[in-house]
């Protein structure tokens, strides 16, 4: 049900770690990366500053595909439409710690899942800095002409870090 999905990404998980030092906690935590109306012919969307992410260890990244059904999430956390798959698919993500492009414009479409799929793509980030990462389209008419006029998108994003 997409009400119970929402309040499990939006919550933080604990659990120590399998693997390495049993000390180290893991969670989960989810941003949405904002395409508003009025902007979506843009190119460049910047993610957020979240302080819960900011210099943490990413261990895992997912992001949330928009609906094939009426069972699917067809929203973001805080009430936004998911962006449609048709834009999604021509959009890319570039992830940077303080000082290195970590992942540099790679389809967002990677992270994303299938209608059921709830993978995530493990990774191994240090230094976290959400203000320099970004989500960026070669295709920004593509874009737009993928979207409704006049309605906010977000682009959700799960990562499981380490605390």
């Amino acid at each position: 049900m997409a009400t119970a999905a929402s309040a499990m990404a939006a919550r933080q998980l604990a659990s120590k770690s399998s693997l390495g030092d049993s000390s180290v906690i893991k969670r989960m935590t989810s941003i949405e990366v904002l395409i508003p109306a009025t902007q979506q012919d843009r190119g460049t969307f910047y993610f957020p500053d979240d302080n819960l992410l900011r210099t943490k260890t990413i261990t895992g990244i997912f992001v949330q595909r928009q609906a094939d059904d009426t069972n699917e999430i067809t929203k973001s956390c805080n009430g936004y439409s998911l962006i449609p798959n048709a834009a999604l698919e021509r959009m890319f993500v570039t992830i940077e710690t303080d000082n290195v492009n970590v992942i540099q414009k790679v389809p967002l479409s990677f992270f994303a899942g299938g209608s059921f799929d709830r993978d995530q793509k493990l990774l191994y980030i240090r230094g976290f800095n959400p203000t320099k990462s970004q989500i960026t389209t070669g295709d920004p008419a593509g874009v737009a002409a993928a979207l409704t006029d006049g309605v906010d998108y977000a682009v959700q994003i799960l990562f499981t870090y380490e605390d």
